[in-house]
């Protein structure tokens, strides 16, 4: 049985996962391909379109979810499981979801009812702040990923925190606070809940741009470490 409003609940609630895993269907699989980058290198990307049986929004698979498709597992009729994802705010005020962790877990039938593409009500005001990124052309050598994950996860992560404040100037204790925020869920959207104590260094391309977003002002940072405390 699908997840009743899902497909809402995905696009619209304040953070992600809090009620996943949510039951979708494959309405559509797309096999996108891209012209060679810089390093010569051919990229792609795995879209596909999910429905809860009322709306649907188009996902993009994250790369190590892309064999689903490569292996002909991954067909339009097929029930999902969505467990782990982020949205990825856009220039025009949209987002798009990025499927972090999905599986299938019902064969392919003929797509409920006829659903229609869900559009957001109210898009969210843009910020006053503007995001500091991190300079990265391709491959990045610090995560090991194209594109880079902070590049990815990095604007949705600042948004969202700055959205917690009402959008106002994160200063003071509130720097620290929203940086210890945005290390946790930058980790939850890449590993999963790790339990109480439980930790991964984060790649440095990730750390420094969680440093740039919310600086301390006398650059003073603790650095990693395992067990209660990391900074």
């Amino acid at each position: 049985m699908l997840t009743k409003n899902a497909v809402m609940r995905i696009l619209c609630q304040e953070y992600e996962c809090d009620s996943a895993p949510y039951i979708l269907q494959v309405i559509g699989v797309n096999y996108i391909h891209a012209t060679p980058n810089t390093h010569g290198a051919s990229c792609h990307r795995v879209e596909c379109k999910l429905s809860d049986g009322t709306h649907y929004f188009t996902g993009v698979l994250a790369k190590q979810l892309s064999s689903l498709y490569i292996v002909d597992r991954l067909e339009c009729g097929a029930s999902v499981s969505l467990s782990k994802y982020v949205r990825q705010p856009l220039s025009d005020g949209k987002s798009t979801v990025i499927c972090l962790d999905l599986s299938i877990v019902g064969s392919p039938i003929s797509v409920i009812s006829n659903p229609e593409e869900y559009i957001v009500p109210h898009p969210p005001t843009a910020p006053s702040h503007n995001f500091v990124s991190v300079e990265c052309d391709g491959h990045c050598p610090s995560c090991g990923e194209d594109p880079c994950d902070w590049v990815v996860v990095g604007p949705h992560i600042v948004k969202s925190i700055f959205q917690r404040n009402g959008d106002a100037e994160i200063s003071g204790p509130l720097t620290k606070a929203s940086r210890f925020s945005a290390y946790g869920m930058f980790t939850r959207a890449k590993y999963g809940e790790l339990g109480k104590g439980n930790r991964k260094k984060l790649p440095d391309c990730v750390t420094n741009g969680l440093r740039d977003n919310f600086p301390d002002p006398n650059k003073k940072y603790v650095g990693f470490m395992r067990g209660d405390r990391a900074d």
